[in-house]
């Protein structure tokens, strides 16, 4: 508690919490690893001037030090103190060493926070054979936040072959069902880019994540669904038949907060075809007579987008 009203104070009293310096230093190098942890990260958090002269030493040690808690943090801590100062940062080697550690280090949230802060830092090498299979490999490892972040590095890698798309495919199988939203969002997402130049696996793999978009689109909260929705739209953009039999699953409800509503509206309109046009044309009509104004405008501007996507589309203009 005292660390954080340190932190919380120093940029209203940056002359007290200078004197508060010496002691965060001396706890970076407390015998006991969760006092270690914490005063590091305090101590990189204070955001004071001349912060990075008592701090380089400690994050340094930090960084080598024998519990994951303390390498956490010093991972983190090297990112914070090279945006104070970028210069104290390179001549310390910090994001060399985080970089060297992506391939080194055994705990997986250590190797999340190096991550992390070579990408704050704009130093991450580029997603490698050596950087991107390793990790992936290890994915059921790291927590769903260092998954994430995993794949969405993952998406810079071109494999070599067939062969090696398939091996990654079967690493990352059961991370596209996952019970959480953004592991399974990111999964679907670097699955896709790994299979464009393969169409008939890509449009396998198109088929295996609709199911899970679909239920994302209907879960609580609308936030999470809205996500889910935006990445529906762009899968209905590249292949519309693919959510044409869905449609009726994404008919605004009452209760949908408007954005979520302008969302589904959006994913109509771009899986309309000349089988499912004149239901979702009814749909549209009924919403633009029954709701609010700005409801009402909506569903009107999604029914001319449908009657100019659809050709042949004949009265659904008239409506």
């Amino acid at each position: 508690m005292l660390y954080w009203y340190v932190v919380t104070y120093a940029r209203t009293a940056p002359d007290l919490t200078l004197a508060t310096i010496n002691l965060l230093v001396k706890d970076s190098a407390s015998a006991d690893p969760a006092v270690r942890g914490v005063a590091l990260r305090t101590l990189c958090a204070l955001r004071v001037p001349g912060l990075v002269e008592y701090a380089t030493g400690p994050v340094t040690a930090g960084l080598g030090d024998p519990h994951p808690c303390v390498r956490r943090a010093a991972a983190l801590g090297a990112l914070k103190l090279s945006s104070v100062d970028p210069a104290a940062a390179d001549a310390a080697g910090w994001m060399a060493r985080l970089t060297d550690m992506l391939a080194t280090e055994p705990d997986a949230g250590v190797v999340a926070n190096a991550l992390a802060a070579l990408r704050g830092a704009r130093a991450l090498p580029p997603a490698s054979r050596s950087l991107v299979i390793p990790l992936l490999n290890r994915i059921r490892d790291f927590s769903e936040w260092g998954q994430c972040l995993v794949m969405d590095v993952a998406c810079g890698f071109a494999p070599r072959d067939e062969e090696e798309v398939f091996a990654l495919m079967n690493a990352l199988d059961d991370r596209v069902s996952s019970s959480c939203a953004a592991v399974a969002l990111a999964a679907a997402r670097l699955l896709l880019h790994l299979t464009l130049r393969m169409p008939a696996t890509h449009q396998a793999l198109l088929e295996r994540v609709k199911e899970p978009l679909l239920t994302l689109a209907a879960a609580d909260p609308p936030e999470r669904a809205a996500v889910a929705l935006a990445h529906i739209r762009v899968l209905a953009e590249r292949a519309p038949a693919l959510f044409a039999d869905a449609a009726p699953l994404l008919y605004p409800l009452p209760s949908d907060p408007a954005y979520v509503a302008d969302a589904k509206l959006a994913v109509l309109v771009a899986v309309a075809d000349e089988s499912t046009v004149h239901d979702i044309a009814d749909e549209l009509t009924a919403l633009a007579w029954a709701h609010a104004p700005a409801r009402a405008r909506a569903a009107v501007a999604a029914l001319g987008g449908v009657a100019a996507a659809v050709p042949g589309a004949d009265g659904v203009a008239d409506r």
